[in-house]
């Protein structure tokens, strides 16, 4: 069973707001344009 189904409204609402003050992540980036000239890049 899920444990988010067990839990009362005030720790799904705890819940929610820990998640919402949680820092934000970029989740897409684009090499081109987002990197200073000269950098060296190595991938693999």
């Amino acid at each position: 069973m899920c444990l988010i189904f067990s839990l009362n409204q005030e720790e799904r609402e705890l819940i929610e707001e820990f998640i919402k003050a949680l820092p934000k992540a970029e989740l897409h980036l684009h090499i081109e344009g987002s990197l200073e000239p000269g950098t060296d890049v190595r991938v693999g």
